[in-house]
């Protein structure tokens, strides 16, 4: 389901016509608010794998552009899956190899970020050459994907198509609310 179809249910379903763009801008924030609501559990569909790409010696790795939270790190060696822990800042420091002389297999890891728009994950002990070959070069990580506002008309919904409907009757209740309807916002909160 696109914004533009969620535009129309809300209209429909609070009878309001008005088109200005303080009512359509006023729409689109509930219409967001319901989605950040309803898709803010770390459901299925909000999840995500990729393979990261290891280097010997290096420690930092991005995260994926669309990255909000890590579910698992993980490699193969042998036909075995060897989970990578996340450690909170505190542990890491108690824990982080800081020499060079310290590569081997990564044990640990932990989030940092680095800008306002990148996140990375630091390992410890750093990959050696040997690791490195051992497992094909690469990690796979498990996450959960950011929640979007939609601005576009044509912006998807992130959520699974039977949960859709239920995101025009949040917003047409948070928008009746606001408008004072609460009448309406009570049929809506109903159904």
């Amino acid at each position: 389901m696109q914004l533009s179809e969620l535009r129309t249910q809300v209209q429909f379903l609070t009878g309001d016509s008005l088109t200005d763009a303080t009512t359509v801008t006023n729409r689109d924030n509930c219409i967001n608010n319901a989605l950040i609501d309803l898709a803010g559990g770390k459901g299925y569909f909000r999840q995500r794998s990729t393979t990261i790409t290891l280097t010997a010696g290096t420690v930092a790795y991005n995260t994926p552009s669309d990255f909000d939270s890590i579910q698992r790190l993980y490699y193969r060696y042998n036909g075995s899956f060897y989970d990578i822990a996340l450690l909170s800042d505190s542990e890491w420091l108690e824990r982080a190899a800081t020499r060079s002389q310290d590569a081997s297999h990564p044990r640990w890891a932990r989030l940092t970020q680095t800008s306002s728009t990148q996140t990375q994950f630091e390992l410890t002990p750093p990959p050696s050459s040997t690791f490195v070959s051992n497992v094909s070069s690469t990690l796979t990580c498990e996450y959960f994907i950011q929640i979007t506002r939609l601005t576009a008309a044509s912006d998807e919904v992130l959520l699974p198509d039977n949960f859709q409907h239920a995101i025009a009757y949040a917003a047409s209740h948070e928008y009746a609310l606001a408008q004072g309807d609460f009448a309406l916002a009570d049929r809506l909160g109903n159904k």
